[in-house]
């Protein structure tokens, strides 16, 4: 009997560090998938869930070194457990918010990029148009005209030095 019920404890043991560990690789998923984004400003309680899995994986490692006694913990892991599969379900259903939060940075990115390589376009065609008179002046050796009402070298040269 003392057998059957010390398997048992093992048995249950087995069953909450299973669930534990994936649990904390649930979490960890989460934690990966949305590395990009701020995930507090949609859970304001991502600190304390991340704090919880640490705490559930050192009761776990320090339960793992008793060997055979690591049944006694079964309680302890039990409780961890049953709190990370709550805070996986948060998990779960703010996954729809922090897409829509990527998807907008995304567009804004998108957004940001078209709006830089419209500018550039306009200043260069802005630049190469500006320019197109001086350079074809230029290059076909003619000396550009002053504008009306603006007196040139040439002309003051004539005239002697002023005084």
């Amino acid at each position: 009997m003392r057998k059957s019920i010390n398997h048992c404890r093992r048995a249950s043991y087995e069953a909450a560090e299973a669930g534990l560990l994936t649990a904390m690789d649930r979490i960890k998923q989460f934690q990966d998938d949305y590395r990009t984004v701020v995930i507090s400003d949609v859970l304001p309680n991502w600190s304390e869930i991340l704090a919880e899995a640490g705490r559930c994986k050192a009761s776990l490692v320090k339960s793992r070194q008793k060997g055979e006694q690591r049944h006694q913990d079964y309680d302890v892991l039990m409780a961890g457990f049953r709190d990370l599969v709550r805070h996986c379900g948060l998990l779960t259903s703010s996954r729809d918010e922090l897409n829509k939060k990527i998807n907008l940075e995304r567009r804004d990115g998108r957004r940001f990029i078209l709006t830089f390589m419209v500018t550039a376009a306009a200043l260069l065609a802005a630049l190469v148009f500006g320019m197109y008179p001086i350079i074809s002046n230029h290059l076909s050796g003619a000396i550009p005209s002053a504008p009306a009402g603006v007196s040139g070298l040439a002309d003051d040269s004539a005239e002697g030095p002023r005084q």
